[in-house]
């Protein structure tokens, strides 16, 4: 289901701002969106997580929007996980600027 956002009722925005979250991401995360719905604010939450090290990682997919961005992220996401087979330590799963280039160039 969905639910709109109220934004004038500041109590359903507090419980649904990412910043009153946003310091109990402890373990690695991942977001991605299509350029056509990447907020100026995920840019402020990416600025947060540098400072306190939280370990967010914010994606603009500069051709993609909502849901054109699906597959291919979907598809990455799949071949780090199926590379990642050392069991004796922690997931080593980064994305680097190529990948994010291909995903762009996926979603033309």
């Amino acid at each position: 289901m969905n639910y709109p956002l109220i934004k004038n009722n500041e109590e359903e925005f507090n419980v649904r701002s990412v910043y009153r979250y946003i310091k109990s991401i402890k373990t690695p995360t991942f977001y991605f969106e299509g350029h056509d719905y990447f907020w100026d604010e995920f840019n402020e939450l990416r600025v947060v997580a540098m400072e306190h090290d939280i370990p967010l990682k914010i994606y603009n997919i500069k051709n993609g929007d909502h849901f054109n961005i699906i597959v291919p992220v979907s598809q990455l996401i799949k071949e780090k996980i199926l590379q990642d087979t050392d069991t004796n330590k922690e997931s080593n799963i980064r994305f680097t600027n190529e990948e994010i280039k291909w995903i762009n160039k996926m979603v033309k």
